[in-house]
């Protein structure tokens, strides 16, 4: 389901109105927070998918596979496969719960759908005092044993990485911050790894595993003007070649000519 949802958002689907998180009703019947569908198969008999392992392989090398498109034929087929299989568990494990029971897994998956869309595809997870502190997934047990769930203050995660994107030109800004802002994307803010502008190269960045140009238009090259103003933002580059953001965190290198030029 987290992943799914990731990847409905990437096309425009902001939410859905029913959502039935398999993982969640396992790991209700196993105990098992980590779970996987495979386990849920062979739990109620049925083979587990053929193409699994194939799949993680891909998913370690490209998290951002899913949200690409179009999708790759292999992909459709072993998405049609895993929708299949999980058919075939639906009546069994519908069978295992209770009117009520089925109600709670139903409002625990819609919490998940919705902080997965939120935080693109993290999960929320909690310690449970009546398990001996065990792991547990926070929707899961905020809706069966609540008053099981070890609360505290939330983290604040503070981002600072809006004062590196404004460094760039206006046009290169639209696959960073949010429509008509300069508000960084919730993508930009925890996945972005590197920036590079190079004089007379297209302008892009790092997401991840996944190189992001920052125009589409594949006539639009980095300029010297370009980085002379950003040069001047900075405030200079120093004998190693580095620049920064004043009390900021974030590292800045340039690459330079014979001319001691930063390019």
């Amino acid at each position: 389901l987290r992943d799914g949802m990731v990847a409905l958002s990437h096309i425009g689907i902001e939410g859905c109105n029913m959502m039935f998180d398999t993982q969640l009703a396992a790991e209700y019947l196993t105990g098992d927070p980590f779970v996987g569908a495979d386990a849920l198969l062979l739990l109620f008999g049925v083979s587990e998918h053929p193409l699994r392992e194939k799949m993680k392989g891909i998913v370690k090398s490209n998290t951002f596979f899913w949200h690409k498109r179009p999708l790759q034929k292999d992909y459709v087929e072993y998405a049609g496969l895993d929708a299949g299989l999980l058919f075939k568990v639906a009546p069994k494990l519908s069978a295992k719960f209770g009117n009520d029971e089925q109600k709670n897994l139903l409002i625990a998956s819609m919490a998940r759908a919705e902080f997965s869309m939120k935080y693109n595809g993290k999960r929320s997870v909690c310690f449970d005092i009546e398990n001996d502190y065990a792991i547990a997934s926070s929707e899961l047990l905020e809706v069966f044993r609540a008053e099981s769930v070890v609360k505290n203050e939330p983290l604040k995660n503070k981002c600072e990485v809006e004062d590196l994107i404004n460094l760039l030109p206006e046009d290169l800004l639209s696959k960073l911050v949010q429509k008509g802002t300069h508000i960084p994307t919730h993508m930009a803010e925890y996945d972005l790894v590197d920036i590079n502008l190079d004089v007379g190269r297209r302008a892009c960045c790092w997401m991840g595993n996944d190189r992001v140009f920052l125009s589409d238009d594949e006539n639009r090259l980095v300029t010297m003007e370009e980085i002379d103003c950003i040069v001047s933002k900075l405030g200079g580059f120093g004998t190693d070649n580095r620049a920064g953001l004043e009390q900021k965190l974030h590292r800045i290198s340039g690459m330079c000519n014979r001319k001691r030029e930063v390019v």
